[in-house]
């Protein structure tokens, strides 16, 4: 179990990756989609970690706004209250 499942559009990828690796630096474990292996299944991987991380920092863009992947992690977050929204650019933040 990770501490941080970040989500974020793969658009952002590179922003994505100094995230994780600053907040591993501080400490934090952090999980995401670049962890998961060949054989795996994609979207039963991300559920059980979503489901299991202590939170998710959403990395909110214009590209992830159109993502239904982050708009269906962001909704999982903010129903488990474990949401923590992060915008990279001046995306507004979308409701729910």
């Amino acid at each position: 179990m990770a501490d941080i499942f970040l989500s974020y559009s793969s658009k952002d990828r590179n922003k994505a990756r100094d995230v994780a690796s600053a907040l591993e630096s501080s400490g934090w474990t952090v999980w995401w989609d670049r962890k998961i292996a060949i054989a795996e299944t994609f979207d039963k991987v991300i559920s059980k970690e979503l489901l299991s991380a202590r939170c998710c920092v959403v990395l909110w863009s214009h590209s992830a706004v159109e993502s239904n992947w982050v708009l269906d992690e962001a909704d999982e977050a903010q129903r488990r209250n474990v949401l923590v929204p992060a915008r990279l650019d001046g995306a507004e933040v979308p409701l729910g």
